[in-house]
């Protein structure tokens, strides 16, 4: 399946607003010819600034009830787009099904002359030594000047053009940490600058997600060396 995003010009399953992901997913989806009882079975999910993919949700997922009980996540108050680009390690996340198995997870921001962001995500599968995977996607500020939510572009089935929620709702004073959150919960990428954080930088980034509603025990650290 590639991944090589292009700029689209067929209509973009554009789901842009976390009310419209939770409650009509199956609208937008019926809409490009999918089935109903395809589109029941299939929902968008992201890989963090890591990967971003889709997998197939299970009947009792909060997309597949076609709701979502949980508050919006907040957001920081401002990103930096210029120093938030670059190299960034996802040492957690709650994995899609693509993203299980990562090892020495790298996602790389670079900002374009038009104000999107190009994303790269890779690891290794299975092992350090496994498999290297890269995924290509395109990243869309949806508050400029804020640059707290964006849109991810990708290609569902390597034909379904469709864009995912990627908000920051953690970052360091220092730039040194960031954390990506999913307005379900079903996902989120905890991300730094080197391949370690403190044992008290990981226990506070813990404690803010569980306040906002992440269930906590989900989150996987990724082997990283």
């Amino acid at each position: 399946m590639s991944n090589n995003l292009k700029r689209i010009s067929d209509p973009i399953l554009d789901l842009q607003r976390p009310s419209a992901l939770h409650s009509e997913p199956m609208k937008h989806f019926s809409k490009n010819g999918l089935s109903n009882r395809l589109a029941s079975r299939l929902a968008p999910t992201v890989l963090g600034l890591s990967v971003i993919v889709l997998s197939a949700l299970t009947p009792s997922s909060s997309l597949a009830m076609g709701g979502n009980s949980h508050p919006p996540l907040r957001t920081v108050s401002k990103v930096d787009l210029a120093s938030f680009m670059g190299d960034w390690h996802v040492l957690g996340n709650i994995p899609s099904s693509t993203e299980k198995g990562c090892h020495n997870a790298l996602e790389q921001y670079a900002l374009r002359d038009d104000g999107e962001i190009d994303i790269t995500f890779s690891c290794h599968k299975g092992s350090f030594e496994g498999e290297h995977e890269v995924h290509h996607f395109r990243g869309l500020i949806q508050n400029p000047g804020i640059n707290t939510e964006w849109r991810v572009a990708m290609k569902f089935l390597g034909f379904i053009p469709i864009k995912v929620p990627y908000l920051v709702i953690d970052l360091a004073a220092d730039g040194s940490y960031t954390v990506i959150g999913y307005p379900s919960r079903d996902y989120v990428w905890i991300m730094a600058r080197t391949k370690s954080l403190p044992e008290e930088t990981w226990s506070g980034i813990l404690s803010r997600l569980q306040d906002q509603g992440y269930d906590i025990s989900k989150i996987l650290r990724i082997p990283t060396q």
